[in-house]
């Protein structure tokens, strides 16, 4: 069983704190900002050894410093305002174009040609939006596996972390980030090695309990055996007695019958003289061996 440190637990949720901090100051394109705090959870998951953590973090400041510099604007907002300052351009122009149609060239380009030039901007503006929409889609995906497959590790469910850690791969060599996958690729190699390192544990386990049982099975069966011979002899032993005789060794077991009752109620000088009468009578009768040391022993420890 694992003890959880509570140093570990409180540096963790330290951590935590800066990457939430680094994720709001990404939103507001502050990267630097961002940056910094990504650096201050990473210091700490490097001093307790969450490796996994670490390497997400590092491809986080990485993702930081390769994103094109953008304004404080939402996407949304810079689409509509190109937009709009297109259409006014091409609208000076096509105003400008009519007040001096005369003094145009005959061979200048038309008003429905500066139109479509402006159409293709807006055209390309939207492509270059959806195109960064689907980046960032295929980002939150390969993210969101990664976490499936490090819940599916946590609870030894192998398989399916590396099914996830595999597609997380995928979506990060989509998006062009190699070395992002490469790494993922080398995780899926340290996995295998504990999912043996777990199969080798639960069949070790698995032999020690199938031995553990037939180490049980056999004394049982042992003892029973023990149990029949002893059934037999006596049994023998009765047929060998004339029924005085086995008259005399029922009384004797009725005897010890007494006695321990007597034992059991504290009146040990009454079973120690119910014990004796028995054994005189085994003595008498020659009864099996292991009947006389087996009262005899009885004797002794009331005597104690």
């Amino acid at each position: 069983m694992t003890i959880e440190n509570p140093e570990f637990r409180e540096l963790e949720k330290q951590a935590n704190v800066f990457i939430e901090t680094a994720r709001i100051f990404a939103k507001s394109n502050k990267m630097e900002e961002s940056i910094k705090n990504y650096q201050m959870a990473l210091k700490i998951f490097e001093k307790i050894g969450y490796s996994f953590q670490v390497r997400k973090i590092k491809w986080e400041i990485e993702k930081l410093k390769a994103a094109p510099v953008s304004p404080k604007d939402n996407s949304e907002l810079i689409r509509k305002d190109a937009a709009e300052k297109i259409k006014a351009i091409a609208s000076r122009k096509r105003v400008s174009g009519i007040q001096n149609n005369s003094f145009a060239p005959k061979n200048g380009p038309s008003i429905s040609n500066r139109s479509s030039v402006s159409s293709e901007k807006i055209e390309k503006l939207k492509q270059f939006e959806a195109a960064k929409k689907e980046r960032e889609n295929k980002l939150n995906e390969a993210n969101s596996l990664l976490d499936l497959a490090q819940k599916s590790v946590k609870n030894n469910k192998f398989e399916q972390a590396k099914e996830n850690y595999l597609k997380a791969a995928d979506k990060f060599e989509e998006l062009g980030w190699g070395a992002q996958a490469a790494t993922i690729r080398k995780e899926i190699d340290v996995l295998q090695e504990k999912a043996d390192l777990l199969q080798t544990k639960i069949k070790f386990q698995e032999e020690k309990e199938r031995k553990k049982q037939k180490e049980y099975e056999d004394r049982i069966k042992k003892d029973q055996e023990e149990q029949d011979m002893i059934r037999k002899e006596k049994e023998e032993e009765a047929r060998r007695r004339n029924p005085q005789q086995q008259r005399k060794y029922e009384l004797a077991l009725f005897n010890i019958k007494k006695a321990e009752e007597e034992v059991a109620k504290g009146k040990f000088k009454k079973a120690s003289n119910r014990f004796r009468y028995a054994l005189d009578i085994f003595l008498e009768l020659q009864s099996n061996p292991d009947e006389i040391e087996e009262l005899k022993l009885k004797i002794s420890k009331l005597k104690q």
